[in-house]
């Protein structure tokens, strides 16, 4: 798709201790489409309205992982 963005929606279950127990992403040109996107998604659509669940989406997160600089101390010290 031309012209979107990239989306991720984290349902945290609150109870004990914070804990992610479903996670889903889509490509949609504005914020307001994947909302309703993530609203009609299965996995997440059954924790609206629980508030135990924290449920939250964020636009164009792009890092993995970040540890090279962790990861080139480690082998220098060998």
């Amino acid at each position: 798709m031309a012209n979107t963005n990239h989306f991720i929606c984290i349902v945290e279950d609150c109870l004990n201790a914070p804990k992610v127990i479903a996670s889903k992403w889509c490509d949609e040109t504005t914020p307001k489409k994947a909302e309703a996107y993530f609203r009609k998604y299965p996995d997440i659509k059954k924790y609206i309205g629980n508030m135990r669940y924290k449920i939250t989406f964020r636009q164009n997160d792009i890092m993995i992982q970040d540890n090279y600089d962790w990861h080139q101390q480690w082998k220098a010290q060998k």
